[in-house]
């Protein structure tokens, strides 16, 4: 690979990565320019991005990441989510894939993410295990906004008997209205840290307070980002508008029983019924909590997530090839990346 050398995103001129990400992301490449560091929680642990150049000293491809930490026995580990692949179509089939991820690998003993069919091809072929066991969950709130002739016209009289159908099913479930996160930030974090898991032997991503700040308060969307809070449980969710979809993405619960996370799903759901939101979605691996929402529901979408995983310790491999403990939708682009440039 002479032709080809490895540099940090912090070496490259602004302009350089600004037309590479014009090219390589073009759905995202204004969230990207202005929002890259935050996405990419830059300065945390030390780690960063890394860039492929060709000898024009052109960008042709990125292997991006966030850093994170896992925990396992109560041990800290440095960890880092895989995210943004990509090499530039032009230069695709000479092996130059594999020549970034084996670099990229050299970054942090252990590495974690969620991909596609072409990225694990080359994970595994280095080793990776990869898993199912975490997944997407897409329920429709309002049918009508997925059904191309209900779309074409308004059938204004059916929508809204369906929906009073809807809401006589969940006529026990309480009406509770969101709130905006960032003005109750000091009240959120304390609740938050009260409510925190206890350790226990499964391996998790460490969610401390640094994480909790950057992920949701120093974000840049941070004014699209609410808050249910029901006896003390708290779900926080991103409500946001792509392609004519008004989505509310469920990112985290914090509750003293995660067997209140289905009740204030429920209570969400109903939230969303009068408040014109199109979908609902949220990733889990918990699959009581998926099966008591399939029960209710009967129609809903849970379609399996490829988890892929490497560590160069043999301990932590071992655990990752069960998957995460507490994978939710604020992890690696589970939502941030579904961020298109209306932001």
């Amino acid at each position: 690979m002479q032709d080809y050398h490895i540099d940090l995103i912090s070496n490259v001129k602004k302009e350089d990565l600004d037309e590479f990400y014009n090219i390589a992301f073009q759905d995202r490449n204004k969230i990207l320019i202005n929002n890259w560091k935050w996405i990419y929680r830059s300065g945390y642990l030390n780690y960063e991005p890394i860039l492929l150049l060709n000898n024009k000293k052109k960008i042709i491809g990125q292997a991006a990441l966030i850093p994170a930490k896992i925990s396992y026995k109560d041990i800290l580990y440095p960890a880092v989510w895989f995210v943004d692949f990509v090499i530039l179509k032009e230069f695709r089939g000479k092996g130059l894939g594999e020549f970034l991820t084996k670099e990229w690998m050299k970054i942090c003993p252990n590495q974690i993410t969620y991909c596609n069919n072409n990225s694990l091809k080359i994970f595994k072929k280095l080793g990776w295990l990869d898993s199912k066991t975490s997944k997407r969950i897409a329920l429709p709130v309002n049918y009508f906004k997925f059904i191309p002739i209900i779309k074409k016209y308004n059938f204004t009289v059916l929508e809204k008997f369906f929906l009073r159908k809807k809401e006589n099913k969940l006529n026990t479930i309480p009406l509770i209205s969101p709130k905006l996160l960032i003005e109750e930030k000091n009240k959120i974090i304390n609740f938050f840290l009260s409510k925190k898991a206890i350790s226990n032997d499964n391996l998790q991503i460490l969610r401390d307070e640094d994480w909790f700040v950057w992920r949701f308060f120093d974000c840049p969307y941070n004014k699209n980002i609410y808050y249910f809070e029901y006896e003390n449980n708290f779900t926080i969710v991103h409500i946001f508008k792509t392609n004519n979809i008004k989505r509310l993405n469920i990112l985290y619960f914090f509750c003293s029983d995660s067997s209140k996370e289905d009740y204030l799903f429920l209570i969400i759901y109903k939230w969303a019924l009068t408040n014109s939101i199109d979908l609902l979605w949220a990733n889990s691996n918990d699959q009581n909590f998926i099966n008591k929402l399939k029960e209710f529901f009967k129609v809903i979408s849970a379609k399996p997530l490829t988890f892929a995983s490497y560590s160069s310790d043999e301990l932590i491999n071992k655990a990752l090839k069960n998957g995460i403990n507490n994978i939710c939708a604020a992890d690696s682009d589970n939502d941030i990346f579904q961020i298109k440039n209306s932001y």
